[in-house]
């Protein structure tokens, strides 16, 4: 497991370029939410803005894009297509994919195909387990999840797994 310190973060990320932009610092894309869920996608999105991701796109599915479109000011929300096409023509244009599972609900059917193309296409991943708050734990709950989720995800192996509420 990876403790996320400043320290970590710092060894972590490169030195940025003084005449950089955004289109220069990285871009992310995060596949986020359902109807009645906003608050993840639209917390993932603003946290990559304010750590310094460049630019960052969000793919919701359509019927909360209107939401998002609003709440995420700074970050690029799309409606997300039922066609793979269009969520693979948008992971191809980014450096990392932020794949968010639903703590209570586990690895899905649809979070194993979206993270299927983000691995096909050789992008770097973060795997997000969101709501953990709502999750009962004890002392070996979270190390439990993470291996349920690698063995889930197995072609994920590489990818890091963190933990939010």
């Amino acid at each position: 497991m990876i403790q996320v310190t400043e320290t970590f973060v710092k060894d972590s990320l490169p030195v940025r370029d003084r005449n950089g932009h955004k289109g220069t610092f990285g871009k992310v894309h995060i596949l986020a939410g359902s109807v009645g869920f906003t608050g993840a996608p639209a917390f993932a999105a603003n946290s990559a803005v304010r750590t310094g991701s460049g630019l960052v796109f969000l793919s919701v599915p359509e019927a909360i894009w209107p939401i998002l479109a609003v709440k995420c000011n700074e970050a690029m929300p799309f409606p997300l297509s039922e066609e793979y096409d269009a969520i693979l023509e948008k992971a191809r244009g980014c450096d990392v994919a932020l794949i968010v599972i639903n703590a209570e609900d586990g690895v899905t059917e649809q979070d194993t195909k979206v993270a299927g193309y983000v691995h096909e296409e050789g992008k770097a991943a973060i795997i997000v387990v969101n709501k953990w708050d709502a999750v009962e734990k004890d002392t070996n709950t979270m190390e439990a999840y993470r291996k349920q989720v690698i063995e889930d995800l197995k072609f994920m192996d590489y990818a890091p797994v963190i933990f939010i509420s």
